[in-house]
């Protein structure tokens, strides 16, 4: 029953890097006019923000994307899917086993979820 929260929160995470990504693309096209209206001695008329840009970027890339992928994993361990069947073999940083079972004992209730999970992540 409880998965169902974990379901929203990842479909959450999901719309939520979806609109930061338009406002990404907002401030980019901004900041690109600023620069060919300069370019063509023309008046300024879309003002970009190169930091809003970047700060947008940063935490879609970093802060969402940490959380999405801990919650994904978080659901395949709940619903009892193998976590290579999840991920496959990655490159990627090291998974946030902390954060995993967290949700995990947050949304299961389980006792020795940070157990659970560690020997889940380890088998693979």
């Amino acid at each position: 029953m409880k998965t169902i929260f974990l379901k929203v929160k990842i479909k959450t995470l999901m719309l939520e890097a979806k609109v930061i990504r338009i406002e990404e693309s907002r401030a980019y096209i901004n900041r690109h006019a600023r620069k060919r209206a300069r370019r063509n001695n023309e008046k300024v008329r879309a003002p970009g923000d190169r930091d809003l840009y970047l700060a947008l970027r940063e935490h879609r890339t970093g802060v969402v994307r940490q959380e999405a992928r801990a919650s994904q994993l978080a659901y395949g361990f709940l619903r009892g899917n193998a976590y290579r069947t999840i991920e496959g073999p990655t490159t990627r940083k090291p998974v946030d086993k902390a954060k995993v079972a967290r949700m995990v004992g947050r949304f299961n209730n389980k006792i020795n979820a940070e157990v659970l999970v560690n020997e889940w992540l380890d088998v693979a």
